[in-house]
């Protein structure tokens, strides 16, 4: 149920629902939102998504060290873009991520789990509301996704 959703609200929600982990962590999480960014999206997906990738960002990071949230309009879309610098994935890893796989659960930097469903579930999410979806990963680098997310519109409404 697409309507128009502030994403810069989803963004700081999500990471103030991880606030113990990041001060944990002692994540550094440089957020740069560049001006109003209403999507046309349902919220709740979005809401998961972001959550997911906020939630990996995290979970595959180092101790002590950075991730990056972009949010800017273009044209026709809202992009998010997610960084971090931890662990990394494979080729293999992302394609099966892109074909909606079960993925094994990997163990975060600090031993956290998770179930092997969130990348998929989220993206598969994001994709049913018309997102264009693009992962860059080097293995012990780091992930980037970023999420075009259709622009809101007076004409939407």
């Amino acid at each position: 149920y697409p309507s128009q959703v502030d994403i810069n609200a989803i963004i700081s929600e999500n990471l103030e629902l991880f606030d113990d982990l990041i001060e944990r962590k002692h994540i550094e999480f440089e957020i740069d939102l560049v001006g109003d960014n209403l999507g046309w999206i349902d919220e709740n997906h979005l809401r998961i998504g972001v959550r997911n990738l906020i939630h990996n960002a995290i979970k595959f990071s180092e101790s002590d060290s950075k991730v990056l949230i972009t949010v800017q309009p273009d044209e026709d879309s809202i992009l998010i873009e997610i960084s971090d610098s931890g662990a990394g994935m494979t080729q293999e890893m992302i394609d099966s991520i892109r074909k909606k796989e079960v993925q094994k659960s990997k163990e975060g930097t600090e031993g956290e789990m998770g179930t092997g469903l969130g990348l998929s579930l989220s993206l598969g999410l994001l994709e049913k509301n018309s997102c264009i979806l693009s992962i860059e990963s080097k293995l012990g680098k780091g992930t980037t996704f970023r999420i075009w997310v259709p622009k809101f519109t007076s004409e939407l409404s």
